[in-house]
């Protein structure tokens, strides 16, 4: 689960950060309806976090009102999945990252743990597909200003939709479209491969976060 994946990579990053002699900061967000919430307070050394650090994310989930409706007042037919949203509060909160060289010089990396279906209001209709080019501009901008982007996709997968004849019909169509676009989003590597992983059913999502995130190391380290 996502819960023991973000548990299990910081004793991973740890001995990573040990093998490699460099410090690595974590800062940990959620993301659905409206801006990211922070699940750790701060970027901080992951010598200083343990799997503890990560909040129980069950619990941090939104308790709805009703089905459709996240407040009394607040009526928004089930769209959740905001990565418009998402893509704009991580542009404004992440710094303008350096080369890595120094320790007052680092990298920034935001990694992505998602099934990559977006269902949101984009420019006043329901937008409940794989991401569009509007948010693959937003992939853009976070990449143009020298954040990298990690994707673990979470493989969405037909069977999910079973017995949903909503879904059958309005999200079904498009699950082979989200992959494609998730690589595009994902920053390229030196061989020009994305920055991606896919897991799914009986894959280990821990495993698989660790080794993007060695991806990811391996690639700051040739680019630095």
């Amino acid at each position: 689960s996502e819960q023991e994946a973000a548990e299990e990579l910081i004793p991973f990053a740890q001995q990573t950060a040990l093998d490699n002699k460099v410090t690595y900061r974590m800062q940990m967000f959620g993301f659905g309806y409206g801006a990211p919430v922070a699940l750790t307070s701060s970027m901080a050394d992951v010598n200083s976090m343990s799997s503890a650090s990560v909040p129980n994310l069950m619990s941090r989930q939104a308790y709805w009102y009703k089905n459709n409706c996240i407040t009394q007042s607040t009526c928004i037919n089930d769209q959740a999945t905001e990565f418009k949203a998402m893509f704009n509060s991580m542009y404004s909160i992440i710094p303008t990252p350096g080369t890595g060289a120094t320790a007052s010089d680092p990298q920034a990396v935001v990694f992505i743990i998602t099934d990559g279906m977006s269902d949101e209001s984009l420019n006043g209709s329901r937008n409940n597909r794989e991401l569009r080019d509007s948010h693959l501009t937003q992939c853009s901008n976070i990449k143009a200003k020298g954040i990298r982007i990690a994707i673990l996709y979470t493989e969405y997968l037909p069977e999910s939709l079973t017995g949903d004849s909503w879904s059958q019909s309005n999200v079904a169509p498009h699950l082979s479209k989200i992959e494609p676009a998730l690589k595009a989003c994902a920053s390229a590597k030196a061989d020009g491969t994305p920055l991606y992983y896919k897991v799914t059913t009986d894959q280990s999502i821990p495993q698989a976060l660790s080794a993007l995130f060695s991806l990811t190391v391996a690639s700051a380290h040739l680019t630095r």
